[in-house]
């Protein structure tokens, strides 16, 4: 486990900051995703989750309503798959 800095813009405060910790790495529908504590809101996703190295090891996108610690990303490596670059 990891700590985390998640960056987002809910509600359309931008720049805002939540942290926390990696919890697992799971692989949902054929896809890897991150689960994770640091808190996101509507408005956060998309947003970078960033190691303490500073670096952006991938995207928010989804929290759980009514299950509190509850979040997931997906890492940057799948991103740029996605994409066909970075």
């Amino acid at each position: 486990r990891y700590r985390v800095l998640v960056v987002g813009s809910p509600l359309g405060l931008e720049g805002t900051v939540s942290s926390g910790m990696v919890s697992a790495i799971r692989v949902e529908a054929g896809m890897q995703v991150i689960q994770f504590t640091a808190a996101i809101s509507p408005g956060s996703s998309g947003g970078p989750v960033i190691n303490a190295q500073g670096e952006v090891i991938a995207v928010a996108f989804a929290g759980v309503p009514g299950m509190g610690d509850l979040y997931f990303c997906i890492p940057i490596s799948e991103v740029c798959t996605a994409l066909e670059f970075c």
